[in-house]
């Protein structure tokens, strides 16, 4: 009886213990098609983002675009500092906005003292993360997040610092163009005005000594022949010169 007992034992506790196991590997297998599934969404969240940053062309639409696509991203901590040097201090000022929530507007405050008494509260723990960003070798900025998806601060902050690059370019690039139109109208209207002021008294000399010459040949008393040939030249000359 004792070893049937043990044997009856043994079996329903190899039961338990195979159900256990089913349903651990039931429920990891739940997790990780989760897991999968989020990834999916998140990578396809930040190419849809890497997407519209690349065609953004201001700061405007950046801004824009980040307040629109990072609470997707389950990001709903995001901030932007710009840099500003002061003397011979390239750090000395930050002006930060919130771009999950752009309507509250910048924050200017002195760098070493972050963070900003405005969008961080001070009375409760917080944990941070900064991250530079980096445009063509130089720190221009940081981005500030929480600290709940960390392996997507970088790709997302790569593609901010690309984008304000871009918008910066593409700012130079049409106040370049705005100077060269300019600088071609105020050529062409100097232009136009020379050419009126060369071109009247040209015509003045074209005219007389055009008449000049045909007084002389018409007339009872003709020009001598030095002076006939240096009035022709003069009329050739300013006839080319017009």
């Amino acid at each position: 009886e004792a070893l049937a007992a043990n044997s009856s034992s043994a079996t329903l506790a190899n039961d338990i213990i195979n159900k256990a196991r089913e349903m651990i590997s039931s429920r990891m297998q739940r997790q990780h098609r989760r897991y999968v599934m989020n990834e999916r969404w998140t990578s396809s969240r930040l190419s849809l983002l890497t997407a519209r940053l690349l065609s953004a062309l201001d700061e405007a639409e950046i801004y824009k675009i980040l307040a629109s696509h990072l609470p997707d991203m389950d990001i709903h901590v995001a901030m932007l500092g710009l840099l500003e040097a002061e003397d011979s201090d390239p750090v000395a000022w930050s002006s930060v906005r919130n771009v999950i929530v752009p309507e509250q507007g910048l924050v200017r405050f002195c760098t070493r003292e972050f963070p900003p008494a405005g969008p961080v509260s001070r009375d409760i723990p917080f944990a941070l993360t900064l991250i530079p960003l980096i445009e063509q070798s130089c720190q221009t900025g940081y981005m500030v997040f929480d600290t709940e998806h960390l392996d997507l601060y970088g790709a997302i902050v790569l593609q901010e610092g690309g984008a304000l690059n871009t918008a910066r370019l593409y700012r130079q690039a049409t106040e370049g163009r705005r100077l060269a139109e300019e600088a071609n109208r105020m050529k062409s209207r100097f232009l136009s005005t020379i050419s009126h002021e060369l071109r009247t008294p040209l015509h003045l000399i074209v005219g007389l000594s055009g008449m000049v010459l045909q007084a002389s040949e018409e007339g009872d008393t003709p020009l001598p022949e030095s002076t006939h040939k240096d009035i022709e030249r003069i009329h050739t000359y300013s006839q080319h010169l017009g």
